[in-house]
């Protein structure tokens, strides 16, 4: 929880072994989504985005440092997860979607995403971490 934070302390959205925002809300059971206290917490409804409200609850801790996964940036679902942690390759062939091996989709130009930083950009500078 965003209050429980101190400012010696590093906040994620996500790291390389976990799902992304979309993907893990997206994995919870409606009742679950439902009666979420995330959705109280952020004040915000399920229509809401669920990426974007908590890029903006770690942007807005006290964290000294917060890291914000491009994938959740996009709102991209699980398939755009970076690892699923004990899971092996075999030779050219990765278990899991995968692993290791995410990037940017060749669909998305940084020249396209000049809503997204602008967005950021004002969290960003709003909570004083320019």
């Amino acid at each position: 929880m965003p209050h429980n934070h101190e400012s010696n302390q590093v906040v994620y959205t996500g790291t390389h072994d976990n799902d992304t925002i979309q993907g893990w809300w997206s994995n919870l059971m409606e009742q679950e989504r439902n009666s979420s206290q995330v959705l109280k917490y952020l004040n915000i409804t399920e229509k809401d985005e669920i990426s974007w409200a908590l890029i903006q609850a770690a942007v807005a801790s006290i964290a000294q440092t917060a890291v914000i996964t491009m994938q959740d940036v996009l709102g991209l679902d699980g398939s755009a997860r970076m690892n699923i942690p004990a899971t092996q390759s075999y030779g050219s062939s990765v278990v899991h979607y995968g692993n290791w091996s995410w990037g940017i989709p060749n669909s998305i130009s940084f020249d396209t995403l000049e809503t997204e930083a602008l967005r950021l950009r004002d969290m960003i500078s709003m909570n004083g971490r320019m």
